[in-house]
């Protein structure tokens, strides 16, 4: 089985490495299957004992594998995946899904598993409690739209701004004013906001943090 999740482009170190999740705790998909966090937990412990991960593939076709999951853990939101796709050498479809999350239209990644125990609530949706996970793909017809692509590298090295704002939100701990302060002034226009009670550090710590996703 599928569940899928749509995402959108940030920018990384290498070309071709990119973060995301594969999946989203609590959402519901177009199958109505929600899955519950620590659904993922043995099925990941397993890989870590044998020293791998699940594959790359691209739109679930087994022939077509793209590239290597390089890290795969869950955290609050969902299952966090970082990814290397293999340019360069002459795989059409790791060509293609760099294009495909580089690109303005839809996207998503999308993981292939077998449920182990699942529940159903009052609703009739399918709780997923756990799950073996054999795959993640990129795929370019999302079902889910919660889960983003937290990074891609571009090939001139830019920040895409469309998630930017997001990202000081969400993992730099700035407040919605304080990130659209940020992203249509700048560093000075943060500085100056009145709710900072101590700019210089915080600003620091920040800049900091910045250059660790972006550098």
């Amino acid at each position: 089985m599928f569940f899928t999740s749509a995402f959108e482009v940030k920018n990384h170190t290498d070309k071709g490495y990119f973060e995301g999740y594969g999946a989203v705790f609590g959402n519901e998909d177009a199958k109505k299957d929600i899955i519950i966090p620590g659904a993922f937990t043995k099925s990941l412990a397993e890989f870590e004992k044998k020293n791998e991960t699940p594959m790359m593939l691209w739109n679930h076709n087994d022939d077509e594998p793209i590239g290597d999951w390089v890290e795969m853990k869950e955290d609050s939101t969902g299952l966090l995946v970082k990814g290397q796709l293999w340019l360069g050498q002459g795989i059409t479809n790791a060509e293609r899904a760099y294009k495909v999350m580089t690109g303005r239209g839809k996207k998503g990644l999308s993981i292939g598993y077998r449920t182990k125990e699942a529940d159903r609530d009052k609703q009739g949706r399918r709780l997923l409690k756990q799950i073996d996970l054999h795959e993640v793909s990129p795929v370019t017809f999302p079902m889910n739209s919660e889960a983003t692509v937290l990074r891609v590298k571009s090939a001139n090295g830019e920040i895409d701004p469309r998630n930017l704002e997001r990202l000081l939100r969400d993992e730099c701990g700035l407040s919605a004013r304080e990130a659209k302060a940020l992203m249509s002034g700048g560093m000075k226009a943060l500085q100056t906001a009145e709710d900072r009670d101590d700019p210089s550090d915080e600003l620091k710590e920040l800049t900091k943090t910045i250059n660790q996703y972006f550098h």
